[in-house]
């Protein structure tokens, strides 16, 4: 059984495990703190935080962290590591070999015997390792390795949820808007036939792109792993954008076209 501790700021661990218990917490650091006597070799269990020592919502405290139960492997498990043709003097035989089994341990010859052709050699875990043997050149395994994420932290992931909602929501309302323009301008007779049928191209372009934005960022906040959320939130911003600044002039038009046709009612009705 392996424990291990580390030093959290009062705030962090009042938001990880609720007020009441962050202050019960703190109490029984500070009683183990002042007990302890000034030559002890222990670690403290109260830390000022050197960045803003003054705060008590930042001091450092001394907290469990996880245990972890080792067992014993009491079975071994080899593999064997092709060479093929290539040739390789001592120096670079050791240097392949470190390579390849990281966090193992070298056996003696496998049950195949060595080949000075480049035969196979055995290679047993270590019963103490968790480190599993990986092919020299096995570039899939390896690619999978490196390409899995590191997990999102807790508050950012929250954050670009909030964010990705908020924008999700603008999206929707632009799109209904785009539904209000696109009936004021199809039915608008004064305007000209090749300006109309323009305008409606691209408002439909924009409402199209703006859909599909706000329909991927949807579905990541609702069931994406949050990995997209900052790709999709920027995608989706970017769309708005484009969609505000294509109809602005339209608006302007439509509006004057408004303004002329009350203006000309009004002069009839004199």
């Amino acid at each position: 059984m392996k424990g291990e501790e580390h030093y959290i700021r009062l705030c962090d661990l009042r938001e990880k495990e609720g007020s009441a218990a962050a202050d019960e917490i703190f109490k029984a650091k500070q009683a183990l703190q002042d007990e302890l006597p000034e030559d002890s070799d222990e670690p403290p269990f109260i830390l000022k935080h050197p960045d803003l020592p003054g705060c008590k919502e930042w001091t450092l405290i001394r907290t469990f962290k996880e245990a972890t139960l080792t067992k014993k492997d009491t079975c071994s498990r080899a593999t064997s590591l092709e060479m093929g043709p290539v040739q390789l003097d001592g120096a670079s035989t050791r240097s392949v070999m470190t390579q390849m089994a990281h966090g193992l341990e070298i056996a003696g010859p496998g049950a195949s015997g060595p080949s000075s052709n480049g035969g196979s050699a055995g290679i047993t875990r270590r019963p103490s390792s968790m480190a599993l043997p990986l092919a020299l050149g096995d570039q899939a395994a390896g690619s999978m390795l490196a390409d899995i994420p590191e997990p999102m932290d807790k508050k950012k992931k929250n954050a670009l949820l909030n964010q990705a909602k908020t924008k999700a929501a603008l999206a929707s309302a632009k799109l209904d808007e785009a539904k209000v323009l696109n009936e004021e301008i199809s039915g608008n007779e004064v305007m000209s036939e090749p300006i109309r049928t323009g305008f409606l191209k691209e408002l439909n372009n924009h409402s199209e792109s703006l859909q599909k934005a706000m329909d991927m960022l949807n579905a990541e906040v609702s069931n994406g792993s949050g990995g997209k959320l900052q790709e999709l939130l920027d995608e989706c911003t970017q769309k708005i954008t484009n969609y505000v600044q294509s109809t602005n002039g339209m608006k302007k038009m439509s509006a004057v076209i408004r303004l002329h046709i009350s203006s000309v009612v009004e002069q009839i009705n004199l």
